[in-house]
């Protein structure tokens, strides 16, 4: 086993998918359609949408031996319509709920083998973004992920 920053963006991707159901304002069903691991090129036909990037990231031995931990942080990038600014608002602020539950409600990202530590860091943003013709409302957090795996120290 080694280090796995995608199959750790792909359990965010399938338990997000899987456990965030919460209905938006103006007849959005679910405050996410599209979970989309990597940056998404047009918004207009997949909102509400969350992202999912590798941000920043480091790798150290642990312990002697070859025990290493593979600390990474994923920017989580929710994405809803900004032509209605009050139920853009309303719904940028319940998807963010709706995920910032969900992550603390697990400290191991849902029990992930190799997995010992996830959780969100204090620094959440909100803001707005211009896609092809169109103002979307944004809310970013970072999901810190550490990762265990073993190596075969040689001298």
């Amino acid at each position: 086993m080694g280090a796995n920053t995608y199959g750790l963006e792909q359990v965010i991707q399938s338990y997000v998918s899987a456990n965030i159901n919460v209905a938006l304002a103006g007849g959005a069903a679910n405050a996410y359609k599209t979970v989309n691991i990597g940056a998404i090129k047009d918004y207009t036909d997949v909102w509400p949408a969350l992202e999912i990037v590798a941000g920043a990231g480091i790798t150290k031995r642990h312990a002697v031996g070859g025990k290493i931990w593979d600390m990474d942080e994923l920017v989580l990038r929710s994405i809803v319509d900004e032509t209605n600014s009050q139920y853009s608002e309303q719904n940028i602020n319940l998807s963010r709920d709706a995920l910032t539950g969900l992550w603390h409600a697990t400290a191991r990202l849902n029990a992930t083998i190799g997995v010992v530590d996830s959780r969100l860091q204090p620094d959440e943003k909100w803001g707005y973004v211009f896609q092809n013709g169109q103002w979307w409302r944004i809310h970013e957090c970072h999901l810190h992920c550490t990762y265990e795996y073993l190596v075969v120290i040689t001298p």
